[in-house]
């Protein structure tokens, strides 16, 4: 009996081995799903910070110069994001015509006018090395595109005809809304409010300010849509009740409110300014702007304005006169919307649309 009992014991003097090996073995396991799973995640997330950046700059490059756009988005990943190691896996800049990417993560659509970036990195495992796994990628996909406006709430009730102004380079044009003979632009009926009601001559003032300066925000209207003209409104609505109120005792100049870029395009510096506003771009069938009231006009686009006599220094006037004599100035440019801006609606870029451009991440 003894003799037995003596064999059993030498017979388990090796299982305690064998447990600790096998205990090591899965807290190494835990510890690269802990250690190397949260590294992998890290560089995940900066790999996908790389392609989002990479694929917004080289999207403002387009619709002109995709060669440009290609160029932006290889620096953007590798040169000026060098810390996170990036190597681009691919890109793909379209034109006109839709396309699509792979870079490994399956083939996903790309829209006209848009940038695919895919990159990745390669990192080294702390404890996933003992367990085999060497190296592992850390992959991101971004993909951008220029759309355009094709509707935006919040716009002055004023309006211009499209052949009446430039913005290339941004020249100030004057509305004049009792000079018949002018044929440049005029006042607007605007639909505006919570339920969208046209509010008047006298509720002209409200949709001046807009819902950001005291006002009410006048609605959406889409390309091709109808709006009205307006007359009859009375000076002080448009003058002390509508842009002193919104206003005030703000004298921001042009620069102030708008930049160039090196390259000579326009960008809003200042999104906040009640010096920056939007107006629809609209005229009859014979492309002119009736100077009547209830006039039919219809929607072309939209374009940014600064408001304000950019020849009259430090306080920038919106307006001169009154009455009849009334002059109402604005400067249009052609400058991306802001992202800030309220009730935008986007589409598909056009060059026959002359609405702002708008850089987005669409997946």
């Amino acid at each position: 009996m003894r003799r037995r009992l003596e064999l059993l014991r030498r017979g388990e003097r090796g299982q305690a081995l064998v447990l600790c090996v096998l205990l090591l073995a899965a807290l190494l396991g835990i510890a690269s799903v802990v250690v190397d799973g949260g590294n992998a995640l890290l560089q995940r997330r900066n790999q996908q910070g790389v392609a989002d950046a990479s694929a917004l700059a080289a999207v403002k490059d387009l619709p002109a110069n995709p060669s440009g756009a290609d160029s932006a988005a290889r620096e953007y990943a590798t040169t000026r994001n060098e810390a996170d190691g990036s190597i681009v896996e691919e890109i793909v800049v379209t034109g006109s015509s839709a396309g699509s990417c792979d870079g490994g993560l399956g083939v996903a659509a790309v829209p006209a006018h848009g940038v695919c970036v895919v990159v990745h990195t390669n990192a080294t495992g702390a404890f996933s090395r003992l367990l085999g796994i060497d190296v592992f990628q850390a992959r991101a996909r971004a993909i951008s595109r220029i759309s355009q406006v094709t509707a935006v709430g919040a716009w002055l009730p004023f309006g211009v005809r499209q052949g009446a102004y430039s913005s290339d380079p941004p020249t100030q044009l004057s509305i004049t809304p009792a000079d018949q003979s002018h044929n440049v632009g005029g006042a607007i009926n605007p639909p505006a409010g919570d339920v969208c009601k046209f509010y008047g001559g006298d509720g002209i003032s409200d949709v001046i300010r807009s819902a950001s300066f005291g006002g009410v925000d006048a609605c959406a209207i889409a390309l091709g849509q109808h709006i009205e003209t307006q007359t009859g409104i009375a000076t002080g609505n448009i003058t002390n009740k509508g842009f002193d109120a919104r206003i005030g005792d703000n004298t921001q100049s042009f620069s102030d409110v708008f930049g160039q870029a090196s390259d000579g395009s326009y960008y809003v510096k200042d999104p906040s300014s009640p010096r920056l506003g939007v107006i629809p771009i609209a005229q009859d069938a014979n492309g002119n702007w009736p100077l009547t009231g209830g006039a039919d006009m219809t929607m072309v686009g939209y374009t940014l304005v600064y408001i304000g006599d950019t020849g009259s220094p430090p306080k920038y006037p919106a307006y001169s006169g009154s009455g009849s004599r009334l002059t109402i100035y604005l400067t249009p440019v052609d400058a991306p919307l802001p992202d800030s801006w309220r009730g935008a609606i986007l589409g598909d870029y056009s060059d026959s649309n002359p609405s702002p451009i708008v850089y987005q991440l669409v997946a």
